[in-house]
């Protein structure tokens, strides 16, 4: 079974924080962006770091190889970073024990709504009936066949991960990886 890395810091400055992602990240991922008013899913480009990280008070960037998460506290960022085969800054310190990844499977979740091409006016655009507003995810829209049946998968997007196990078993942590449609699996 393989096993991932889980660094932390505390205290950490906006800037240092943008510094990271620009790191960790130079090919690039998505991001996912928490406040109260809005969150918001979509693809990371390295020179977006700054701006990501003072737009969003908490937030999590990630890609197949590793995730950085971040909440603010005061003036500064606590942030923890996962991943199998990462560097961790220096100001980072492990989480120690061992993370066994799950194997056997690629887990996957179901993000709100539907593709629906008739009501898609712009690519990666669903549609929920529940929320009141357009859902953008950053993917490219699905290539149906006329017969394509209505409730397949490559309708609805989802987010893989990969699940970080304690020494007994328990879940601890998900690592997000991907978004993907029902037919990039």
């Amino acid at each position: 079974m393989a096993e991932g890395r889980i660094y932390f810091a505390k205290a950490i400055t906006a800037t240092t924080l943008a510094g990271w992602l620009e790191e960790q990240f130079k090919t690039g991922g998505y991001r996912l962006g928490l406040r109260p008013d809005k969150t918001e899913l979509a693809r990371f480009e390295v020179q977006q770091a700054a701006g990501v990280v003072g737009n969003w008070p908490q937030g999590r960037v990630f890609n197949a190889e590793c995730e950085v998460r971040w909440e603010q506290c005061g003036p500064n960022y606590t942030v923890w970073l996962l991943g199998e085969k990462v560097t961790p800054p220096t100001k980072c310190r492990a989480i120690e024990g061992t993370w066994k990844l799950a194997t056997g499977r690629r887990p996957a979740l179901f993000l709100w709504g539907k593709f629906k091409p008739e009501w898609s006016a712009e690519n990666s655009t669903w549609i929920e009936v529940r929320i009141p507003q357009t859902l953008h995810y950053p993917i490219s829209e699905p290539v149906l066949e006329s017969s394509t049946p209505d409730n397949s998968e490559a309708f609805y997007a989802r987010i893989s991960y990969v699940e970080y196990q304690a020494p007994n078993g328990a879940v601890q942590f998900t690592r997000l990886m991907e978004v993907s449609n029902g037919q990039s699996r």
